[in-house]
């Protein structure tokens, strides 16, 4: 392990070098940033980006923002998705929730992604880094551009209290919770009055696997899915936002990356933003998904390929289907180091 921890840094210290040396003077070796990369790990991609810090006195994401024009400006594809991948997830979705209420209006299907899909940690993180950098919090943000039942929606969301133990679920307590979710307006029947409240804080506060388990008791007990309920009940952005909380991630990034591509034209924004954002192993399950939920379609690479061109194709096919050794990835980039 000592052996392996070594080589691991000697590794990091190397790439940290070759990135610099990629950007150096006239031009810049992007076949060489796309080589070293995307396929790195984001536990890897971090360890890197602190030595490129420490001996050049800024982030990766400073120098490919001066070098590929800027990505969070959106000159292009390759560079956004280039910056989203060096970014740690922290200063991404500060990045996103600015770009999603910056200037005249509110990109609400983006907010609304960002808010309702994190994890507790990730919420957290994203709050802290958000005030760092805006001077702001995020809350505030929030406040000042949406309203009424959607804006306390995204509010307990943002909080950041959801139940993460996804081990046994009781059936019981999700039956309950179904009956509740009836009771208080989701039957659509007049003798029912609507409770948003009681709804909104059972879809905000419980788990992945609890809301799986409240939608198969819903649908046993009333002959519609939670979902198809919301829809008849709910309307607007309110709608949207309790539909997502209500999704498997891998499920719901697996129909974003359906609606980037389909029709004339790719959304290479959303498409930079999802599989620059995730972890390898992540984004090996968001493809996993759309393929399962999108046979017709061929296979994810397939249509990746046909969607994207140029060095943006290349970064992100490098991304998902090269990796360097030394880490294997889990959920939320923690890294366990193997052997090499």
């Amino acid at each position: 392990m000592a052996d392996n921890a070594a080589m691991l840094e000697f590794c990091a210290q190397r790439d940290a070098a070759n990135v610099h040396e990629a950007c150096e003077g006239w031009g810049t070796d992007e076949d060489t940033l796309i080589n070293i990369l995307a396929a790195l790990s984001k536990p890897q991609m971090k360890r890197v980006n602190e030595i490129y810090q420490e001996e050049h006195g800024g982030t990766m994401a400073d120098t490919l923002d001066g070098e590929l024009s800027g990505f969070f400006g959106g000159s292009t594809d390759f560079q956004y998705f280039m910056g989203c991948l060096v970014n740690d997830t922290a200063t991404n979705d500060a990045e996103f929730l600015v770009q999603a209420m910056k200037g005249w209006g509110t990109d609400d299907k983006l907010l609304t992604e960002i808010v309702c899909t994190r994890s507790n940690a990730e919420l957290a993180n994203a709050k802290t880094k958000f005030e760092e950098i805006n001077g702001k919090s995020a809350q505030d943000w929030i406040e000042g551009d949406t309203s009424g039942r959607y804006e306390r929606f995204l509010l307990l969301c943002l909080q950041g209290r959801r139940n993460e133990d996804d081990g046994n679920v009781d059936p019981d307590m999700c039956a309950g919770i179904a009956r509740t979710l009836w009771k208080c307006g989701l039957s659509g029947e007049e003798e029912d009055e609507l409770n948003e409240d009681a709804i909104m804080h059972n879809l905000a506060y419980a788990s992945i696997a609890q809301i799986a388990g409240i939608s198969e008791a819903f649908a046993d007990a009333y002959g519609k899915s939670l979902n198809e309920a919301i829809k008849d009940i709910m309307g607007g952005d309110l709608e949207c936002a309790m539909l997502i909380r209500a999704s498997d991630k891998y499920e719901y990034f697996a129909d974003a990356i359906n609606k980037a591509w389909e029709g004339f034209g790719t959304d290479e924004t959303a498409t930079s933003r999802i599989l620059g954002y995730f972890s390898k192993k992540e984004v090996r399950k968001i493809a996993a998904m759309y393929e399962s939920r999108y046979p017709d379609k061929g296979g994810f690479q397939e249509q990746l390929e046909s969607e994207c061109g140029g060095n943006y194709k290349k970064a992100i096919l490098a991304y998902l289907y090269t990796e360097m050794p030394g880490y294997e990835e889990v959920e939320g980039d923690a890294p366990i180091p193997v052997a090499v």
